[in-house]
């Protein structure tokens, strides 16, 4: 596997998804893990067991990340020639996706590209994405151009991808979730209001955390039982801060929690919300999903997966947004997904059949 990112030792959940998957392929499968920027040191370690290389080293800019990922690519290249690796999954198109195709160059191993966001695509709306990006967009379309197998994360991924870029046939990664931390029992977070309203995400403008305080200060005419939570960090927060004090909206920000406590939060919201201009899946959307709390909101990434379709807004209709917020709020009891997500333990082994599928394919 090769990522920009991974834990850094016990306790640092960086992308947790890609933490899950590695442990549990490597409980079957000898695994090694190459992670070129997070964390912010170069060493070989181990983290629950799974080997992890990492090539950081907390410089920023252009030159700095072609000489980590130079690096990594080396260390790949010598790693195989001493014991062969039967495929090389890279994470991100413009990241592990360009290390694995520049490692292809060298060497002829099968590989996988996952394109775990707007890699691939622009969302006009909060101007997100990396298509018309001049270096970033290139690279992305190099690492995708050269993978034996592509993977999006949802159909509405799926299709944004092969909406914009002619020529690229993706298939589907299905993400899964850690039951034995997210469920339905457990632990619950005492949020405050009497119905409170659960948005875990990054505070950043695709998020459209901004349209959520917007509708939730009219609303508070409306409905005064209704509450905002807002789990996450990110640039917006001091900007976000001063727009709910301003408009007098019902919000608390709680920062970043802990991934580990994540579960308690979910199950004492009454529901959640995602109000973002795009999503490649959403993993906050299936947590929530797997602790019985129903998500609603823009119809991107997984929504539609897990979310009724008359729960579902386009993104930027604050307006619809206000109304199935009021709607969902208006229900007795509590509402419930459309389904559970899958497992971590499911999706690892979907997961292998595509190695398995692209290794025989490259025979």
């Amino acid at each position: 596997m090769v990522v920009p990112g991974f834990s850094g030792g016990k306790g640092d959940w960086c992308i947790p998804l890609l933490q899950d998957i590695a442990i549990a392929l490597d409980r079957s499968h000898e695994l090694q893990v190459y992670t070129t920027c997070y964390p912010a040191f170069s060493a070989m370690y181990v983290v629950d067991k799974v080997a992890v290389r990492s090539f950081g080293d907390g410089k920023s800019g252009r030159l700095a990340w072609a000489r980590r990922h130079h690096r990594a690519i080396t260390a790949i290249v010598d790693d195989h020639d001493q014991t062969p690796f039967d495929v090389l999954h890279g994470f991100w198109a413009d990241g592990g996706g360009v290390v694995a195709a520049r490692v292809k160059r060298q060497r002829p191993i099968p590989t996988l590209v996952s394109v775990m966001g707007g890699e691939l695509t622009f969302e006009p709306g909060a101007g997100y994405g990396k298509k018309h990006r001049h270096v970033a967009g290139r690279l992305a379309r190099y690492g995708a151009h050269r993978a034996d197998r592509l993977l999006a994360l949802s159909p509405f991924h799926r299709h944004a991808i092969q909406s914009q870029n002619a020529g690229f046939n993706t298939e589907q990664m299905n993400c899964g979730v850690d039951h034995e931390k997210f469920a339905p029992t457990g632990g619950i977070e005492r949020l405050k209001g009497k119905i409170p309203v659960l948005c875990v995400a990054s505070l950043v403008a695709v998020k459209g955390i901004a349209g959520l305080i917007r509708a939730f200060a009219e609303l508070a005419r409306r409905n005064e039982s209704l509450h905002l939570h807002v789990v996450g960090e990110g640039p917006l927060l001091p900007n976000l801060r001063q727009q709910a004090r301003e408009l007098h909206a019902p919000v608390t920000f709680h920062g970043q929690i802990d991934h580990a406590n994540l579960a308690a939060y979910y199950r004492g919201a009454s529901f959640c919300v995602l109000n973002s201009w795009f999503e490649s899946y959403g993993m906050v959307v299936a947590e929530a999903a797997a602790c019985g709390r129903l998500t609603i909101g823009t119809n991107v990434g997984s929504m539609p997966i897990f979310c009724p379709q008359d729960f579902l807004s386009e993104p930027g209709n604050e307006s619809q947004l206000a109304n199935n917020i009021v709607a969902a709020a208006n229900h007795s009891t509590i509402l419930s997904p459309l389904r559970a997500p899958p497992d971590i333990e499911q999706s690892t082994s979907e997961l292998l059949d595509h190695y398995a599928t692209t290794l025989q394919s490259s025979k």
